[in-house]
């Protein structure tokens, strides 16, 4: 007996996945199109808010990870490739 599958992926999908990649391919970290954040003429048109947005996941990854290692001794530092960390959202 012959199986047939269907593609997981058809060529408009893949066309638009490819397109997204493309695109954010061309963004700087903080997600502005590289050629308008290196255009010269915009070199004194950027403004950044008062304070910054705060990443909760990211502050309560950084806490855990530095309560983890606190007794890290630097004479024989633990080896950390290897280490995943996630954050999980609490109910």
């Amino acid at each position: 007996m012959t199986v047939i599958t269907e593609p997981e992926w058809d060529a408009e999908q893949v066309a638009w996945l490819l397109a997204a990649a493309e695109y954010e391919g061309e963004l700087n970290p903080i997600g502005i199109p590289l050629d308008v954040a290196t255009d010269p003429k915009n070199q004194f048109k950027f403004k950044v808010p008062e304070g910054p947005t705060v990443d909760w996941s990211m502050q309560a990854l950084a806490n855990g990870q530095k309560a983890y290692y606190k007794d890290d001794d630097p004479k024989n530092p633990m080896n950390r490739s290897g280490h995943l960390w996630s954050a999980k959202l609490r109910d």
